[in-house]
């Protein structure tokens, strides 16, 4: 007698395999899964058991279906890593491990009283905010925030005023509060 051997894949667009058909009682079918590109063979299901071994090489004694699952190969991950200059001025939303490729957008938050000054990424400084980095790579960010600093002359007769020097850079800077 003469027994078929029935192929299911759970996503033909993933991979292919060959070897199924019609095969003599105790005859050897050889079934190999081959994947597309950007994806991997999972393993097989027969009768309700998961194997993994490819090709898969089966005794013939009855109809059979055996399904081939392939699965996207996943992309590597990254991390996005902030570090704040000073987390009492501020803080940062979209740090987090992203896939290769993604795009990471980081928002930069002061706390009031505060402004977002500019980002250190791989030693170069951005001003853009909220910063769209493409992650390739693991890539560390450094957020800078700063007091704001008033320059110039301005006519401050009649108000209330607190001042402080602020030491920044090695620089020294007033900074004026109007109440």
């Amino acid at each position: 007698p003469e027994f078929v051997v029935t192929v299911v894949v759970n996503d033909p667009t993933m991979g292919t395999v060959e070897g199924a058909g019609t095969y003599e009682e105790g005859a050897t079918a050889t079934l190999t899964a081959t994947a597309a590109e950007g994806y991997e063979f999972v393993g097989w299901t027969v009768a309700g058991e998961t194997l993994t071994e490819n090709p898969l090489v089966l005794t013939v004694t009855s109809d059979l279906t055996v399904e081939a699952t392939f699965a996207a190969i996943p992309l590597p991950e990254y991390a996005v890593t902030v570090v704040v200059n000073d987390p009492a001025m501020g803080y940062v939303e979209g740090s987090g491990i992203y896939e290769e490729g993604a795009i990471a957008t980081l928002t930069a938050i002061p706390n009031t009283g505060y402004i977002f000054d500019y980002w250190i990424v791989n030693d170069e400084m951005m001003t853009d905010n909220p910063l769209v980095l493409t992650v390739m790579n693991d890539i560390n960010v450094e957020a800078m925030f700063k007091s704001p600093v008033t320059t110039g002359f301005e006519n401050l007769k009649g108000n209330h005023v607190e001042v402080e020097k602020v030491l920044r850079d090695g620089r020294v800077y007033i900074r004026v509060d109007g109440q």
